[in-house]
């Protein structure tokens, strides 16, 4: 390889660039993500939970009818709900940095830099 018109300054300013746009590019996914919400649902419905893709739970909604029953079995159902909310965000969440990085042609997995979780 011919290193005597290498340029480690317009490579450093590239490299550079590249830093600061994938930052931008998470910054507009997380904006993104700290709206769209995904539910969880457990026991029939009786209990649902609403989390952001960014994995914060923003609503827990049970049954009037489930809290006759004992406080066990409700924070079971509220876990698994929540469990099955975060989940799906997660999922929403990754699906969505795949597609927004997917024509960058990077020899590596972007997604790890971009909050890949």
């Amino acid at each position: 390889m011919d290193f005597k018109n290498f340029d480690l300054s317009n490579l450093m300013q590239q490299a550079q660039k590249m830093q600061q746009d994938l930052q931008q590019q998470r910054q507009v996914l997380d904006e993104k993500h700290q709206k769209q919400t995904e539910i969880g649902i457990a026991g029939a419905e009786d209990v649902m939970v609403e989390a952001t893709l960014l994995g914060k739970l923003t609503k827990v909604t049970i049954a009037p009818a489930l809290l006759s029953q004992p406080a066990e079995i409700i924070g079971q159902l509220v876990c698994a709900a929540a469990n099955q909310a975060l989940e799906k965000a997660a999922k929403k969440a990754q699906a969505d940095r795949a597609e927004s990085t997917k024509n960058l042609n990077l020899p590596f997995d972007i997604n790890q830099f971009l909050g890949g979780r």
